[in-house]
C-alpha cells in the first residue's frame, strides 16, 4: 500500500521535497534555529558559532574540498583505477585537511589518539607485557572501569588495546624506525608525563591511531568492490564518489570509529560474494561465507557497536534472494546462514581458547555499564535515528530511502532493505544512548550504493543539485560541531614559562654534565634577607632531546658543614618538565627558592645539586655527573658559594 501510495507521487516531487529540505535544515543548523537538531533530552552536540576565524581556518579543506569536486569532473571518464585513487586521496586528504579549524591536524590526530576522553585504548594497551596477559586480565579491566572516565574501555572488548599492543611489539623489532618517530610524537605531548613514561615503540604505536584518515579512506576499495557485486560500474563510480563528503567521516576522524566503515564494508563484501557467487563458484563462495562469519566476530572482539553488523549480516542473507518463491528459507538460504554462522561459531571458540573466557560475557558487562546512561526511549527512538542521518546528510539518506520503493528486485535494493531493517530494529531496542551518527557511521557506505543507483537513472542536473547540498550539509556541520575533545592542551613554550631575570648576582659557570645529554653551564645565587630564603637560577644547557622527565635534588650546606635545607623538585615551577628541553631552544633556566632556617649561619654557604627519576614504588636513580675536571660523581655535583648575611 505505501510503495502504491509513493508510486502515484513523481519522483520529481520528492527530490524537489529533499533538496527543499535539505537546504532549510541546512539554514536551521548553520544559525541554530532550532537546536533540537542537535539533539535533546540528556544529550546535545555542542554548537560553534561560525566567525570570522572559523571561515578563515576552513580555506584549507575548502580547498581541498574544491580541487576534490574539480577531480570528479575531469576524471569521470577515466580508467577505474585512476578514479578510484582519486576518490580514495579524497576521502584521506579532507579528514586531514578540515583538522586545521583545531590547529595543527598532526597534533591533533595524535592527541586524539592518545586522549583518555576520546579512546583509552592506546592508554590501556601501555599496562599490559604481552597479548596473552591482556585477554585473560580484560574481564577485571571492564569491571575495574565502572564508574570511570575510562568508559571506552570500560564498556568495550579488548580489540582495540590487542591492536596497539600488537603494533609496539612489532616496532620493537624496528627501533631505527620507533626511534626518531617516537622522538619526534613526544614533542607534541612533552609535558604530559604519564605518556612520556612510555618506550619508544609505545610512542610509536600511536600512529596507528593517526593514520586515521587513510583507514577511512580505505573503504572506498572494499565499497566499490560491493558495489560491483550488487550492481553495475556506473552508479558504484556515482556512489564511491559521495564518500569523502560524508560529514561523519571527517567530524569523527581519530577516534576509534574511523576504521570502522572500512571494516564493515570488507564483511559485507565477503557476505555478498558468498551469496552471489556459490552458484558458479561454490569453493569460493562457500569460503567467503565463511569468512564473513570471522570477519563479523573480529569486528565485534573489537567493538560492541559493531553488534549490529552481524544482524544486518542475519537480515541480508535472508533478503538476498527477493521474494520471489513464498519458501523464503529456501535451501540455498539455509546453507549461506549455516556457513556464515560456521565461521562466527570458530572466531568465538578460538577467542574463547586463546583469552579463557566467552566474548559474549563480555558483552554483558558492557551493557550493565552502558545501559546506565538514562536517555527517555520515545524521544530517543527518533533522535537515534536521526543522529545518523544528521551525520551521513540528509540528501544522502534520503536518496537511499527513496531508490528502495523503485526497484524491488535489484541487489543493491536488497541491500538497502536490510540495512534500513536494521537500523529501525536497533532504534527499537532503545539500546543506543547517544552519538549514533558515530557509533552506527559504517552503515553509512552502504547507503550510498542506494544513492549511486539512484542518481545513474536522473539527469544531470539532479545529480549536480544533491552534489551541491550534500556539500553544503558537509560544510556546515564541520563549521558548526566541535564533537571529539581530548583534554589535552599544547606543551608551554618555553618563553611563557620562564622564570625573569635574576639581577644583582654573578652567573658563577660550572661546565658539568648529567647523563649524557644535560648540561649545567652555571647557576646565579642571591639571599634575600627578608624573606630568609636564598634565591638559585641554574643554566641549563640541552644538548640533546630527553625522553625522560628529571627531578632535581639540592641540599643546603652551611658555613660550619651541617645540612641545613633540602628539596627536591620539577623544573621551571613544574611547568616545562625536561622532556619539553630541546638544545635549540638554547639555555634554560630553573629558579628555585629555598627556605633557609631562622638561626641560619651567616658566611658562605655551598649546595650539592643531583637529578634523579623516580618510579612509583622503587628507590631514585641518579644521573651520573661528569665534574669540570673530568671526574665522575654517581649523584652529585657540589656548587656555590652563596653569601648569606646575619
Amino acid at each position: 500500500m505505501l510503495r502504491n501510495l509513493l508510486s502515484k507521487i513523481r519522483l520529481t516531487h520528492w527530490l524537489l521535497f529533499l533538496l527543499a529540505l535539505s537546504l532549510g535544515i541546512v539554514i536551521a543548523l548553520l544559525f541554530d534555529i532550532v537546536p533540537f537538531l542537535r539533539g535533546g533530552f540528556g544529550w546535545r552536540w555542542p554548537y560553534t558559532s561560525p566567525s570570522r576565524e572559523t571561515v578563515q581556518r576552513l580555506l584549507p579543506g575548502v580547498l581541498t574540498l574544491a580541487v576534490y569536486l574539480a577531480g570528479l569532473t575531469l576524471l569521470r571518464n577515466r580508467r577505474t583505477a585512476v578514479f578510484l585513487t582519486w576518490v580514495m586521496l579524497g576521502a584521506i586528504a579532507m579528514p586531514f585537511a578540515f583538522l586545521t579549524l583545531y590547529g595543527s591536524p598532526v597534533y591533533e590526530l595524535y592527541t586524539r589518539t592518545v586522549s583518555l576522553l576520546t579512546t583509552g585504548a592506546y592508554l590501556k594497551a601501555a599496562e599490559f607485557t604481552g597479548l596473552g596477559e591482556l585477554l585473560h586480565q580484560w574481564p577485571n579491566e571492564m569491571k575495574a572501569g565502572e564508574g570511570f572516565v575510562h568508559t571506552h574501555v570500560s564498556i568495550s572488548p579488548p580489540g582495540w588495546p590487542a591492536i596497539y599492543l600488537l603494533a609496539t611489539r612489532l616496532l620493537e623489532q624496528f627501533p631505527a624506525l620507533s626511534e626518531p618517530l617516537s622522538l619526534a610524537l613526544r614533542r607534541m605531548q612533552c609535558d604530559n608525563l604519564i605518556i612520556m613514561k612510555h618506550t619508544s615503540a609505545q610512542i610509536s604505536s600511536a600512529l596507528v591511531g593517526m593514520l586515521a584518515p587513510v583507514w577511512a579512506g580505505l573503504t572506498v576499495l572494499p565499497l566499490y568492490l560491493l558495489g560491483r557485486e550488487l550492481s553495475g560500474d556506473t552508479s558504484v563510480r556515482r556512489a564511491i564518489a559521495w564518500w569523502p563528503i560524508v560529514p561523519a567521516a571527517t567530524l569523527f576522524v581519530g577516534t576509534l570509529n574511523s576504521p570502522y566503515p572500512f571494516l564493515a564494508t570488507i564483511t559485507m563484501l565477503l557476505l555478498s560474494i558468498g551469496l552471489y557467487r556459490r552458484r558458479c563458484h561454490a569453493v569460493m563462495g562457500n569460503v567467503s561465507l565463511v569468512l564473513a562469519g570471522v570477519f563479523a566476530v573480529l569486528c565485534f572482539a573489537i567493538n560492541f557497536a559493531f553488534a549490529p553488523l552481524i544482524l544486518l549480516c542475519g537480515i541480508f542473507i535472508l533478503l538476498h534472494q527477493g521474494f520471489e518463491s513464498r519458501n523464503v528459507f529456501r535451501r540455498d538460504v539455509i546453507e549461506a546462514g549455516a556457513l556464515f554462522l560456521l565461521g562466527a561459531l570458530s572466531a568465538m571458540v578460538i577467542y574463547r581458547l586463546v583469552a579463557g573466557h566467552y566474548l559474549h560475557d563480555l558483552l554483558r558487562l558492557a551493557m550493565d555499564q552502558h545501559l546506565d546512561l538514562n536517555r527517555e526511549y520515545l524521544p530517543w527512538v527518533w533522535l537515534h535515528l536521526w543522529d545518523v542521518i544528521l551525520f551521513a546528510g540528509l540528501p544522502i539518506f534520503g536518496l537511499f530511502v527513496i531508490n528502495l520503493f523503485r526497484k524491488p528486485r535489484e541487489r543493491v535494493r536488497r541491500l538497502g532493505s536490510a540495512v534500513m531493517i536494521t537500523l529501525i530494529i536497533m532504534v527499537l531496542s532503545g539500546t543506543g544512548r547517544g552519538e549514533t551518527g558515530r557509533l552506527w557511521m559504517f552503515f553509512m557506505p552502504l547507503f550510498l550504493l542506494g544513492v549511486g543507483e539512484l542518481l545513474s537513472g536522473l539527469r544531470q542536473k539532479w545529480r549536480v543539485s544533491f552534489m551541491t547540498v550534500q556539500v553544503l550539509w558537509f560544510l556546515t556541520l564541520v563549521a558548526i560541531m566541535r564533537p571529539v575533545g581530548t583534554g589535552l592542551t599544547m606543551p608551554p613554550h618555553y618563553v611563557a614559562v620562564q622564570p625573569p631575570e635574576l639581577t644583582g648576582a654573578p652567573l658563577i659557570p660550572i661546565g658539568a654534565t648529567f647523563g649524557d645529554a644535560l648540561g649545567l653551564a652555571g647557576f646565579q645565587g642571591v639571599h634575600d634577607p627578608a624573606k630568609n630564603t636564598v634565591i638559585l637560577d641554574f643554566s641549563w644547557e640541552p644538548r640533546a632531546q630527553l625522553t625522560t622527565s628529571y627531578l632535581f635534588d639540592i641540599l643546603a650546606v652551611d658555613p660550619a658543614g651541617s645540612v641545613q635545607a633540602t628539596r627536591n623538585w620539577l623544573p621551571v615551577d613544574f611547568r616545562y618538565p625536561t622532556t619539553c628541553w630541546y638544545p635549540e631552544n638554547g639555555i634554560v633556566h630553573d629558579r628555585i627558592e629555598l627556605e633557609l632556617p631562622a638561626d641560619r649561619l651567616p658566611g658562605d654557604w655551598w649546595f650539592s645539586l643531583s637529578a634523579f627519576t623516580l618510579e612509583e614504588g622503587q628507590a631514585p636513580v641518579y644521573l651520573p655527573v661528569t665534574l669540570p675536571n673530568g671526574e665522575i660523581d654517581e649523584r652529585q655535583i657540589g656548587i656555590g658559594p652563596v653569601n648569606v648575611e646575619p
